[in-house]
């Protein structure tokens, strides 16, 4: 315990911290690791894991959200029963300058043998990590140096006084110029929202706080509150005279913009593209901040993808990086631990451009013993995806069910497709499935195909499900994407399965990638999808007789239910993705001479549209499962928003952008007119 405190010693006079390795077999390192907590009773105390010793604070793995926006002194991770990488990545941002973390795990007896990859790189990385301190069989902690003079950290950093400022001038500038702030973990973005709240509440400005999760922006309302002698806080909430800070779910944001001087969006990279467009439109003044590393998501995936719409929506608007840390000092060993055990800290230089990429299938056993080749697929992993994890590294080496491929070479990777296999389940637990008895982790598609659609056939089918297809930034836009999902469909089908498939948060760009690529929706989500802010929708492509059938027959369904799940579930889903959604079903319905007769009354303005639903429904499903070349986007989102999801005139102006009922009607008879002018609807004649 000595050589424990002088290393304690050293590191709080540097403001570092450490990784304290302890490796021995599980009831010797719970009670070694509990003996240090407990002979340190003035600390932060937590332990994370199962067991924890009497009277110590403790929350289970599972729980490593609770983490954000809290620290410790000293923090046990007990990794004997599995290690989540999540939780590793959260623990070590919640360790304060001069703590340790301390890992307590299998290293030598079982993460080393190599039936897990994920677990024998980290194995081998913590052996040779510099500014580990071990704890093994008949291992001692080597002797600490002496402590350094104690340095006191810079307050508010000058990366700090930078973000105050431009964000004072955003709080009282012309509208539409948003800020975003960029850091790695620790850097005090967090800290600056809350100071810059302080100061525009003293003011008696109203600030409005969102960020995936409350907990995530207690320190800003912390250091808010303490800036504001006499302030009034209750949860989410500060009040000081006329001047107010309140907490919003961005969720609830979204739907309800609220009127402030100031919206301040921090852990941006978690939020989806849509999400945050929808409260930079909505919101004159936004600030976004984000980390560019963490569990919660990618940063660097956000600032690439974000970029394009900040630069469409909002040219004016201004990006600070704040690099010096406040929470720990340079240096810091535990930092420099993480960004290689995690692949973190750094970005993807753009690939040459290679006119004939090649695809390759990469196998995790080699890829988990090439560091470089690793980092390179990871961090394009992290670059493209806004939501890639630590886990995701863990899913990538270890989890029998993925299938990885790359296009282009080893050294300059340029598109990944991350595939699962799933399905294939026996007839008592595909009907168990089917039934709604159980649910598996994995298999969603079969599962989906199963539960939403009644296809009890599906589980017992096998396929490929696309849980990630990226091209680097640099390279999009250039047909590489298709190139390699075509590449990954044929895979497939020499593989054997009866289908290939993909689920995403749907969007017009999207759907019409999938579409090109000879993939058809099958479902669409009732609700949004609390990661993505849109409906998750579901696409297949057949490829085996047996997978034809399942396709064709989940198709039908869909076909038959979506038109009508417009006029409730689905009223609110964006109306020229819906009109996408309906190319290509089948044209249902017929009109007789008395519905040409009143479709032509419609369009030369003697009849009022109301009068003639029935017909002008059927006339609408057969412009939109085949659109023909005059019927633009504008002219399908108004016959699906006012004929199939039954909004008023008024919305229906209001979501195309018309001026009002008068020209939202006049499209409608113009649509009218010209299908009837076609031929394959002959309007009859006058009289």
């Amino acid at each position: 315990m000595e050589r424990l405190r002088a290393w304690r010693a050293f590191a709080t006079a540097r403001r570092h911290r450490h990784l304290l390795l302890i490796d021995l077999p599980q009831e010797a390192g719970r009670d070694l690791a509990g003996s240090i907590l407990t002979a340190s009773p003035g600390d932060a105390r937590l332990w994370l894991g199962d067991a924890p010793p009497a009277g110590i604070a403790h929350l289970r793995p599972k729980a490593f959200a609770a983490l954000l926006g809290r620290e410790w002194d000293l923090l046990v991770l007990d990794a004997h029963p599995g290690l989540d990488p999540d939780a590793f990545a959260a623990a070590v941002g919640a360790v304060r300058a001069g703590g340790l973390l301390i890992l307590s795990a299998p290293l030598s007896s079982r993460w080393g043998d190599g039936a897990s990859p994920f677990l024998a790189r980290l194995a081998r990385l913590l052996r040779d990590a510099p500014g580990v301190l071990r704890l093994g069989p008949g291992q001692a902690l080597p002797a600490a140096p002496p402590p350094p003079p104690a340095v006191p950290p810079e307050w508010p950093t000058a990366d700090q006084k930078r973000a105050l400022e431009a964000l004072a001038r955003l709080a009282r500038g012309r509208p539409h110029r948003p800020l975003v702030l960029i850091a790695d973990r620790g850097r005090g973005k967090t800290t600056a929202f809350g100071l810059a709240a302080a100061r525009l509440l003293a003011a008696g400005r109203r600030v409005v706080l969102t960020a995936p999760r409350l907990a995530a922006v207690e320190p800003a309302l912390a250091h808010a509150a303490a800036g504001l002698p006499g302030a009034r806080r209750a949860r989410g909430r500060i009040s000081v005279g006329a001047g107010g800070l309140e907490y919003v779910p961005p969720d609830a944001l979204a739907l309800a913009p609220r009127r402030a001087d100031l919206l301040l969006v921090d852990e941006a990279a978690a939020l989806p593209a849509p999400l945050l467009e929808r409260l930079l439109r909505t919101h004159p003044r936004v600030a976004f901040a984000t980390t560019v590393q963490g569990y919660e998501g990618s940063g660097r995936g956000f600032e690439v993808r974000f970029q394009r719409r900040l630069e469409r929506i909002a040219p004016g608007w201004r990006r600070i990086e704040l690099r010096t840390p406040v929470r720990w000092g340079p240096g810091d060993p535990l930092e420099a631990l993480a960004q290689r055990l995690f692949l973190w800290g750094e970005s993807v230089p753009a690939p040459p451009d290679i006119p004939s990429p090649l695809v390759q299938r990469i196998d995790p056993q080699v890829l988990a013993a090439d560091e470089e080749a690793l980092g390179r697929l990871f961090r394009l992993l992290v670059l493209a995806h806004y939501q890639t994890r630590p886990r995701d590294l863990l899913d990538l080496l270890d989890a029998p069910e993925v299938r990885l491929f790359r296009l282009g070479p080893a050294e300059a990777p340029a598109a990944l497709a991350l595939i699962r296999e799933e399905g294939g389940l026996d007839p008592a637990l595909a009907r168990a499935v089917t039934l709604g008895r159980r649910r598996l982790r994995g298999h969603l598609l079969p599962q989906t195909l199963a539960q939403h659609l009644g296809l009890a056939e599906a589980p017992g089918t096998r396929g490929w499900r696309v849980s990630r297809i990226l091209v680097h930034p640099a390279l999009q836009g250039r047909g590489l994407g298709s190139r390699l999902l075509q590449a990954v469909t044929e895979a497939g089908r020499t593989a054997g399965m009866d289908w290939i498939g993909a689920a995403f948060g749907a969007t017009r760009p999207l759907l019409g990638f999938w579409r090109r690529n000879g993939f058809s929706a099958v479902r669409c989500g009732l609700h949004r999808d609390r990661a993505s802010g849109e409906h998750s929708v579901v696409l297949v492509r057949p490829l085996s007789a047996t997978g034809t059938g399942l396709s064709g027959t989940a198709r039908e369904r869909f076909c038959r239910h979506f038109p009508l799940q417009l006029a409730d579930p689905l009223r609110d889903l964006d109306s020229a993705l819906a009109a996408d959604l309906l190319h290509g079903c089948p044209c249902a319905g017929a009109l007789d001479s008395r519905d040409l007769a009143d479709l032509a009354a419609v369009a030369r303005g003697h009849r009022l549209p109301e009068a003639t639903p029935a017909g002008l429904q059927t006339l609408a499903a057969g412009l939109l499962c085949d659109p023909p070349h005059w019927l633009d986007q504008e002219a399908r989102a108004l016959l699906v928003s006012h004929l199939f999801q039954h909004q008023s005139w008024k919305r229906t102006a209001d979501r195309l952008g018309l001026s009002g009922r008068r020209a939202a009607v006049a499209l409608l008879r113009r649509v009218v007119a010209e299908a009837l002018a076609s031929a394959a609807f002959p309007a009859p004649a006058d009289g």
